[in-house]
């Protein structure tokens, strides 16, 4: 038992001895530091800058006048043969939804926009982008019945593979709920945040330490070049600092033009 305690606070002693500092050592040290201050930006501006839009669910409709002035709407269906109207026209609308993925290297944030509708009513000029209808408006309320029959009527003749069908349902779904609530869906995922804040923090940690090594190099180079020059002025009869000619003055021990004690 005594050999054993002895050998594992050897073993603690080994592992708890403090390495030995070189360049290296210094240069990994202020790059592991860098990248730690530097990571969590670094994954938070991917994930406002790096986006991935891709689009849920989008249709078309028509606006219709019913006799009693009523506005009734219709999804259309491209797959679907086109049908006579027995109403009269009002208008058309196009209705999306997008779900917008950020962030690197992997997504972080998933986003499902507020919808999106652009209504083209007949008796307006132009196209309006972007229509934000009241909760309680007519013609809001009537898309959203539009929406619900045209889910249950495509749902009925779809005839795709369930994965397909489940897409399908789930992309109607959100269009709905989304509009119902007016809000935008936001899903930040934590372990992709955590995954992408490890990853920039190794990546860092290797540029920081190339970067240092590099500066510390040139700092190198740049103070042996000097000491070179400085070398080949004093051999030539030269101040070591600013080139001044010293042949034939006084020795005063230190240069007449910039005051640096000659050797």
């Amino acid at each position: 038992m005594h050999n054993y305690v002895r050998e594992k606070l050897r073993l603690i002693r080994y592992y708890s001895a403090p390495r030995r500092r070189t360049k290296l050592t210094k240069f990994v040290d202020v790059g592991l530091i860098a990248a730690v201050v530097f990571a969590f930006p670094a994954t938070y501006l991917c994930d406002i800058s790096v986006r991935q839009e891709s689009i849920i669910i989008d249709r078309d409709g028509e606006l219709s006048r019913l006799a009693d002035d009523e506005v009734m709407a219709r999804i259309l269906n491209p797959d679907s043969p086109a049908q006579a109207r027995t109403d009269i026209p009002y208008g058309d609308f196009h209705i999306k939804l997008i779900e917008v993925r950020r962030g690197w290297p992997l997504k972080s944030t998933h986003e499902q926009s507020r919808v999106i509708l652009d209504l083209n009513e007949f008796d307006k000029p132009g196209t309006q982008r972007d229509v934000h209808l009241e909760v309680d408006d007519p013609l809001r309320i009537e898309i959203l019945r539009a929406m619900d029959y045209a889910r249950d009527r495509e749902l009925s003749m779809n005839s795709g593979d369930e994965e397909d069908i489940a897409a399908f349902r789930t992309g109607y779904a959100s269009l709905i709920d989304r509009w119902r609530e007016d809000s935008v869906g936001i899903d930040r995922r934590i372990w992709a945040w955590v995954f992408n804040t490890t990853a920039w923090w190794v990546m860092l940690s290797v540029i920081f330490t190339l970067m240092a090594a590099a500066l510390w190099t040139l700092l190198l180079i740049f103070l042996h070049n000097q000491q070179l020059l400085a070398s080949q002025r004093q051999m030539e009869g030269l101040c070591a600092n600013c080139g001044y000619n010293l042949f034939g003055l006084d020795f005063h021990g230190r240069c007449p033009e910039c005051g640096t004690i000659i050797e």
